[in-house]
């Protein structure tokens, strides 16, 4: 809870993110900015897997996986995603502003989602990639992606395995995430726990914790 890293960069082979290389109980309040890469299997600039509970957290970076040759054969990376390589539990109130890349099951937010769940969340940023490669979501089997949206505008792409796209303006907006019920400061219809905060037309929503940072 409420731990931050700033200006990393993490190399390794799989399971590799800025905070954790994987998670399984509770993540809150977290962020984490730099670059992190991967040879093989879920990379992501938070967390490289998600096994437990994401809320309210946020990334900032690069995030690549490269592949591997080894001897004759090549392997392909899979599962990389500016938040989150893989998802298989809860994300929820996140946001990853982020520029990714890889081959198969890459995700502006998360590179593959499978039996997870993913609420009120948003990416942005360019995303690039070979094969199952979306928006917000490369790939999701089973799971549920519930008023999310991403920027296609800077992603790049206009397709997604979950989500909602809007253009850069339109995500600059309090609108576009009010109409879907996410909770903002100075607003009671959506909740009052005031989650989110934005500088409208200037940014995009930002989470309430980090203006103490």
């Amino acid at each position: 809870t409420n731990c931050t890293v700033k200006d990393v960069l993490i190399f390794g082979a799989s399971h590799v993110g800025g905070l954790a290389g994987s998670t399984s109980g509770q993540v809150n309040e977290c962020s984490a900015q730099g670059d992190v890469v991967a040879l093989l299997h879920q990379v992501g600039v938070l967390a490289g897997r998600n096994l437990g509970t994401l809320q309210r957290c946020s990334a900032r970076g690069i995030a690549c996986g490269l592949g591997w040759i080894d001897g004759s054969e090549r392997i392909t990376s899979r599962h990389t995603g500016g938040l989150v390589g893989y998802n298989s539990a809860v994300i929820s109130d996140c946001y990853a502003i982020c520029a990714t890349s890889g081959e198969s099951f890459v995700g502006g937010l998360v590179g593959q989602n499978y039996h997870g769940s993913i609420t009120d969340s948003y990416c942005s940023g360019l995303v690039s990639g070979t094969a199952h490669t979306g928006g917000l979501c490369g790939i999701n089997e089973e799971g549920d992606i519930t008023t999310c949206f991403w920027d296609r505008e800077t992603a790049q792409r206009f397709w997604s395995a979950g989500g909602t796209d809007r253009t850069t303006s339109e995500m600059q907006q309090a609108t576009t995430f009010l109409e879907a019920g996410w909770d903002f400061v100075d607003e009671t219809t959506n909740g009052t726990e005031d989650i989110w905060m934005i500088a409208e037309g200037f940014d995009y929503p930002r989470l309430a914790w980090e203006s103490t940072q």
